[in-house]
């Protein structure tokens, strides 16, 4: 076989691994922020106390 060949059938196999392997990544589920559900309490101070309560 011919270098320059040689050298196109590395390239396509080397640009067809490479688009496989973007596909797999892109078809996982991306993980989202855990914070994202959970409302944020706001602490208030209890006037009597001074202690913070949600």
């Amino acid at each position: 076989m011919p270098p320059a060949l040689l050298g196109v059938a590395v390239a396509a196999i080397a640009i067809v691994a490479y688009a496989m392997v973007r596909k797999a990544i892109a078809a996982q589920p991306q993980p989202k922020p855990v914070r994202a559900d959970q409302p944020i309490r706001k602490l208030r101070r209890d006037p009597v106390t001074g202690e913070y309560r949600p």
